[in-house]
């Protein structure tokens, strides 16, 4: 295997720290879609891209007049844009608030834009609360017969909006087809709010509808999934309880707030991650009645919160050979900048690697990967990361899927795990093991060579024992943005471009990176300045605290010397014969000076070698007995089973 510079050990030394960033606009086109004043709001993400076609939608604020207002606040759901409306660039965190004039409100509404064309329409409807995220279906069977684009919008109270675009003639219209209310005793604002489609797979034994319509929402610690494809002839406002067949509630599926949500390809798992590090996967059956926890696991190898949780399927590969293997292989990205690969087939953490930015106390990373999940964007501020990543193809058969350990693990109930098997299998035992074996020693007795050639701007160890059919992050570039970035979305465009849209204080933007040209703009790392020990640098100092005074010495004298070989009759030759005496006792102490130095730092560093080598063989020895312990405790579970 080739060797790449990757990262194995995310301690201190493994920070980037170099100084010379490549602008971003050195490796891509940048194109401004649209000025506009945007305001920060970090419980909002309302950006949303199409994964196959140039749509992009964002939320926007629009003023109008009192009349329109009014006719909104009637429940008029297809009242049309009046011609007098205009964007307004001020910020106001309501969803309807008065303006200076007595005639004129602020709302809020979606707009969506033809990138390319430059056709645009607004998501027209009233907003019961303010819109905090928005998704475009990424593969449906029915969209895809019909040419029409479905949409889904939720708000603060958990209400979602479905809408239909489509073409008409030269005209990019957005139709409102429901609206699935929240209940009714639900008022209180939700504080952290996930929207997601499920990336579906067609296969021949599925036989539920269009999975491509299956929506899921995460509100807080709550999850709840709706079949979109069972509500066709439904149109209106609609309510939970209307839904019956086409809805399904997973309550308290988390302790903590929930902060990522995915559906699994073939929809028969929800997989979610929450603040507290843990990911747990429910089945996703609408028929089914009982909420049933498939399998729950705890990142206890990082400190930092989860910020994204993603499963690292090549997308375009799965529908070109729906046999393919998925959800073999997750990435985990915290707001600390770590990033984290998991083998799904084991639970454990075969690659690591640390994000940092000079002079930010405090990190706060956000992370987009693109449906051929092998590009993916983090971005803290204006400083932004283009992590490639590498899929091994040739290998990929080998893959377990986790869909036979997860997603289909309703089909027997030994593979259930109840709470006591949970946290023997994935507790504390099994993750301070791991979490000891990827941060302090290497898998291997030998030493792991460097590579020479860096290609990243990270400073990354290498890593050459990553199992087969794996992918693997091989680079990551840091770019800088001329301003702070709100929201983004991160698209694939082709094998040699990706396509990233930000929103910053005033602007919507495009960049077209072209991932050849990073090669050129990175820059390595300087090498780190070796650390002396403690205790010898104490001792080297006092060593040169003395040759110095030695040096004053030696010098005072060679004036003294210098002062008396003056020609002169005065000169004294007993004194010189002094002179010349201390001069020569000088150059030995001087000798035997640097003599000591040498014999001291010899012995200094086999001092020091020989703590490490006893602290190695400590570890070794408390690593074998927590080896045993487990032992005994798989014995033990083995036994509990088998009872």
């Amino acid at each position: 295997m080739d060797k790449i510079a990757l990262s194995r050990v995310p301690d201190d030394s493994n920070r980037h720290h170099s100084s010379a960033i490549a602008s971003i606009t050195e490796v891509a086109k940048v194109e401004k879609i649209v000025d506009y004043s945007f305001e920060r709001n970090e419980k909002s993400n309302v950006l949303a891209i199409h994964p196959t076609r140039p749509l992009i939608a964002y939320l926007i604020q629009i003023q109008r007049t009192q009349k329109i207002s009014k006719a909104w606040s009637s429940g008029n759901d297809s009242i049309q844009s009046p011609s007098s409306s205009l964007i307004n660039g001020q910020n106001s965190s309501l969803l309807n608030s008065s303006s200076s004039s007595s005639d004129r409100t602020k709302t809020v509404s979606i707009r969506i834009i033809d990138y390319e064309t430059r056709q645009r329409c607004l998501a027209k409807g009233v907003y019961h609360a303010r819109p905090t995220d928005c998704v475009f279906t990424i593969n449906s069977l029915i969209c895809t017969q019909s040419e029409v684009i479905k949409m889904a919008v939720v708000d603060r109270l958990a209400n979602v909006y479905l809408y239909d675009l489509s073409y008409f003639i030269n005209d990019l219209t957005a139709t409102r087809i429901a609206v699935i209310r929240s209940p009714a005793h639900e008022v209180t604002p939700y504080d952290r709010i996930s929207l997601v489609w499920c990336p579906f797979v067609p296969c021949e034994d599925f036989e539920d509808g269009d999975g491509g319509l299956r929506l899921a929402l995460a509100t807080d610690t709550k999850i709840e999934i709706f079949a979109i494809d069972r509500l066709q002839g439904k149109t209106g406002e609609l309510h939970r309880s209307d839904l019956r067949e086409a809805y399904k509630c997973i309550r308290d599926a988390h302790k903590s707030t929930i902060v990522s949500l995915t559906i699994s390809p073939d929809c028969s798992t929800v997989s979610a991650a929450a603040l507290d590090n843990r990911v747990t996967f429910f089945s996703s059956d609408i028929d089914e009645v009982q909420q049933r926890c498939l399998h729950s696991w705890e990142a206890t190898m990082t400190d930092s919160p989860i910020s994204k949780l993603f499963f690292l399927d090549d997308y375009p590969k799965l529908l070109e050979d729906s046999n393919m293997k998925f959800w073999g292989a997750a990435f985990i990205g915290t707001k600390e900048g770590q990033m984290l690969l998991i083998d799904l087939r084991t639970w454990t953490v075969y690659q690591k690697m640390q994000l940092s930015i000079e002079g930010s106390n405090k990190n706060n990373f956000d992370y987009r990967l693109d449906l051929t999940a092998r590009n993916m964007v983090a971005i803290n501020g204006n400083q932004c990361y283009v992590i490639q990543i590498e899929h091994d193809y040739a290998h990929l058969s080998t893959l377990s899927s986790n869909t036979s350990d997860v997603s289909k693990s309703h089909q027997s109930e030994h593979s259930l795990l109840d709470s006591s098997q949970n946290d023997m299998m994935n507790g504390n035992i099994f993750d301070y093991l791991l979490s000891k074996s990827a941060t302090t020693t290497p898998r291997s007795n030998q030493k792991q060579p460097v590579s020479k050639k860096h290609s990243t701007t990270s400073n990354i160890g290498t890593i050459t024992n990553i199992p087969p059919g794996l992918p693997k992050i091989v680079k990551a570039t840091r770019l800088s943005l001329h301003t702070p970035i709100y929201s983004f979305v991160l698209k694939h465009k082709s094998n040699d471009d990706i396509e990233l849209f930000t929103i910053s204080a005033y602007s919507l933007e495009r960049y077209i990176i072209n991932l050849s040209s990073l090669e050129a703009k990175t820059k390595p790392p300087p090498p780190p300045e070796p650390q002396p020990q403690p205790q010898l640098q104490s001792h080297l100092q006092q060593q040169q605290q003395q040759l110095q005074d030695i040096q004053k010495v030696i010098a005072s004298t060679t004036t003294k010397q210098t002062n008396v070989s003056v020609p002169s009759k005065a000169v004294n030759t007993s004194s010189a014969g002094t002179i010349s005496v201390e001069v020569s006792q000088m150059d030995k102490m001087v000798e035997a000076l640097f003599t000591k130095l040498n014999v001291s730092f010899s012995q200094g560093l086999d001092e020091f070698m020989s703590e490490i080598k006893c602290e190695v063989n400590d570890l070794k020895s408390k690593l074998t007995a927590l080896s045993r312990d487990v032992n005994k405790l798989q014995q033990q579970l083995h036994d509990i089973r088998h009872r």
